[in-house]
C-alpha cells in the first residue's frame, strides 16, 4: 500500500478548475486501483470541488473558523442537528479535538488526535533528501501498477457470461440494482472503481443495449444524470424487479423521491406514507406536525394533494416541489385560489431550491 499527501490541496483540487478535476478524477480512479491512496489536506475545504469531498471515504475536521468551510463540511458528513452542528465552533484546538467520520461507521463522532513527539525538526534540505528516497522506492512499483491498470483497461474481459455480459458491466448492474434511484452516474463509477471514461463506455453500451435508461434531472444551473433499470437487466442479472408505490409518475418523478427523502434523512422521511388512505411522495414528523412533501412534474394533481394531505392525511405543512418555473407559477396561482386555513399550510418551491434549505427555512418561509 503506498500513500500520497497533497498538502494545501485547495490549490490543485479547487472547484473552480472544471476541466482540470475532470482528468484528475480519471488518475484518483485508476491510482486506487493500484492501492495507492490520496490524503487531501486543506485549510479551506468549501473552495474545495464538493465532489472531492463526496468522494473521501474517511474525513477529519479540525476547528475550522470560517463558516463556509462548517457548512461545506457539515453538509458532505450528512450533519444537520443544530446541536451537532454547533460543536464544529467549540472544538477544542488545544485538546486537539477533531470531528471524524468514517466511511464504514454510520455517524460522524468527536475524537482526539492524539500528540506525538517527533523529536528534532528537519531542515528543508533534509526534507527533501528524505521525499527524494521515499519517492525513489516506490516509482517503480507505481510504475508497473499504472501500467497493469492500462492493460487492464485495453484488454478485453476474457470471462463473459452466458449473459454477454463482462464483468464491469454485470458489476455496474449490480451496482444501479443496489442503489436504484439514489446515485448519479458519477456516484456509480466511483463506487466499482470505474474511471469516468471507462464507466461511460460501459454505460452507452448498456443503454443501447435497453438494459438501462439515463434520466437527466435538472439541479439548479446543473444536470446529474441517474440510471435505471430497464425489464432486460433483471432477467439478465436474475434479479427480482424492485417495486415502488405510486401513481406511474415515471423515473424523473421516483429519482426526485429518493433524492428529497434523502435530503430530510435526518428527520426518517418516508416515501408513499399512507395517512389517512392518502398516500404521499414523501413525509415525515417535525415538531409534532406531519410534513407531506408533493414532487410535482405537472401541476394537475397538485390541488387534490394540498386538499387531501391537509384534510385526509392530517398534514400540518404541504411542500410541493416543481420541476420547472412554469409549474410553479401554476401552483402558486394554485394556491393562492384556496381557502386561508389551506393556503397558510401550503408552500410551493422548485425542487432543486428545496435541496438548499433545512426545514426551519421552509418553514419560515413566506406564503
Amino acid at each position: 500500500m503506498y500513500m500520497i499527501t497533497l498538502e494545501d490541496a485547495t490549490y490543485l483540487l479547487q472547484k473552480d478548475r472544471v476541466e482540470e478535476l475532470s482528468f484528475l478524477d480519471d488518475i484518483f480512479s485508476n491510482i486506487r486501483k493500484g492501492i495507492i491512496h490520496l490524503i487531501a489536506v486543506t485549510h479551506c475545504p468549501s473552495k474545495l470541488s464538493p465532489g472531492v469531498i463526496s468522494a473521501a471515504a474517511n474525513k477529519i475536521s479540525f476547528l475550522l473558523n470560517s463558516g463556509d468551510d462548517r457548512v461545506a463540511i457539515q453538509r458532505h458528513m450528512g450533519i444537520y442537528d443544530e446541536e451537532e452542528r454547533e460543536h464544529f465552533s467549540k472544538l477544542n484546538f488545544e485538546e486537539h479535538e477533531v470531528i471524524i467520520e468514517f466511511s464504514k461507521r454510520a455517524r460522524p463522532f468527536v475524537g482526539n488526535i492524539a500528540h506525538v513527539d517527533l523529536g528534532m525538526s528537519m531542515s528543508k534540505s533534509e526534507l527533501y533528501e528524505n521525499n527524494k528516497r521515499i519517492m525513489e522506492a516506490f516509482s517503480k512499483p507505481i510504475e508497473r501498477v499504472i501500467a497493469k491498470s492500462a492493460e487492464n483497461e485495453e484488454k478485453p474481459q476474457e470471462e463473459i457470461k452466458k449473459s454477454g455480459l463482462g464483468t464491469d458491466e454485470k458489476k455496474f448492474l449490480m451496482c444501479v440494482f443496489t442503489h436504484l434511484y439514489k446515485l448519479t452516474m458519477t456516484e456509480i463509477y466511483r463506487e466499482i472503481g470505474l474511471s469516468a471514461c471507462k464507466g461511460t463506455r460501459i454505460s452507452k453500451k448498456l443503454e443501447k443495449d435497453l438494459l438501462i435508461k439515463i434520466i437527466e434531472i435538472t439541479k439548479g444551473k446543473g444536470v446529474s444524470k441517474y440510471p435505471v433499470l430497464l425489464e432486460d437487466a433483471y432477467k439478465t442479472l436474475n434479479v427480482e424487479q424492485k417495486k415502488f408505490e405510486g401513481k406511474g409518475c415515471g423515473y424523473e418523478h421516483l429519482i426526485w423521491q429518493h433524492i428529497l427523502s434523502g435530503h430530510f434523512r435526518e428527520h426518517k422521511a418516508v416515501i408513499e406514507l399512507n395517512r389517512g388512505d392518502k398516500c404521499i411522495d414523501v413525509a415525515f414528523e417535525y415538531e409534532s406536525k406531519l410534513i407531506a412533501i408533493e414532487v410535482a412534474m405537472t401541476s394537475a394533481h397538485e390541488k387534490a394533494n394540498i386538499e387531501k394531505d391537509i384534510g385526509m392525511a392530517k398534514a400540518g405543512l404541504v411542500i410541493i416541489g416543481c420541476k420547472d418555473g412554469k409549474v410553479l407559477d401554476e401552483v402558486n396561482a394554485i394556491i393562492q385560489g384556496l381557502g386561508e386555513e389551506l393556503k397558510s399550510k401550503a408552500r410551493a418551491f422548485i425542487l432543486s431550491r428545496i435541496l438548499g434549505m433545512r426545514i426551519e427555512e421552509v418553514l419560515n418561509e413566506k406564503t
